[in-house]
């Protein structure tokens, strides 16, 4: 329990159990060991000014952010992508950022899937050492095992399983936000959304899975071939869509069921 964690930057994607994981991490290591640094809201704690960071959230928006700094190792957080979208829509039109509206969730989940194609590419997909993989699905069913791991990774050569433990129980941890259970769920459009992610590696449509292709949990290098070529692809497209769809013209032909149909 003693000694400075590696600093290490999280790049997540929105909606991915960032915020559970900063809690079980703040509980097992206490705020200043953690170091940690919410970049959106406190800019100057950032690595490059603050040398007490050691723990720094990125959801890499632009996706411009260098994945070659030689100062700090990565720890990614993805999850199913629509399950992502689904609370990442509901966060955004509770916080007024976007319209809740059955046209709006359209143009969100198009936008967001081509985001979502790229960010997995360059953060999941593509090689790069000194990285750690958390997938949302196994934090939640499996949180002590993936919590020590992460613990490791930041550090600690041999994690407390009994406080571990303790952690996970004091914080509390369970599933949210069914996908069958949001406001704007019909089964065409989803299956059009699915069809988009199906030959993505470790997406399970029919399971409604996500399983990171990697037989490491540290330091993976995952060769692609085509199918980094093919991820590119279908997010130009999507991003051409988002692009082309009116939000008063799918409001008036009826939302997402009634958009599936010429879509597909």
């Amino acid at each position: 329990m003693d000694g400075e964690i590696r600093r290490t930057e999280c790049m997540t994607f929105p909606r991915s159990g960032h915020g559970l994981l900063q809690k079980l991490l703040t509980a097992y290591f206490g705020e200043e060991r953690l170091g940690y640094c919410e970049s959106y809201g406190n800019p100057h704690a950032m690595f490059e000014f603050d040398p007490r960071t050691r723990f720094q959230k990125n959801h890499d928006l632009d996706l411009a952010t260098p994945r070659d700094q030689p100062d700090r190792q990565y720890l990614v957080q993805i999850r199913y992508p629509i399950e992502s979208l689904v609370s990442w829509f509901t966060l955004a039109c509770e916080t007024n950022d976007r319209t809740d509206a059955a046209a709006s969730w359209i143009n969100f989940a198009f936008e967001k899937t081509a985001f979502w194609m790229r960010f997995y590419r360059k953060w999941v997909l593509d090689p790069l050492p000194d990285r750690l993989v958390v997938n949302y699905a196994d934090l939640v069913d499996d949180p002590v095992t993936t919590l020590a791991d992460v613990i490791e990774f930041l550090g600690e050569d041999a994690p407390d399983r009994e406080r571990v433990a303790s952690v996970c129980e004091r914080v509390g941890i369970a599933r949210r936000n069914a996908i069958r259970a949001f406001k704007y769920y019909g089964p065409d459009f989803f299956q059009l959304l699915e069809g988009f992610y199906a030959a993505v590696p470790g997406v399970d449509v029919r399971a409604g899975t996500l399983r990171v292709p990697s037989p490491e949990p540290k330091g993976a290098c995952i060769e692609t071939g085509a199918v980094v070529s093919e991820l590119w692809r279908v997010s130009k497209a999507l991003e051409t869509l988002a692009a082309d769809l009116n939000h008063a013209d799918l409001a008036r032909v009826g939302g997402p069921e009634a958009v599936a149909a010429p879509l597909a």
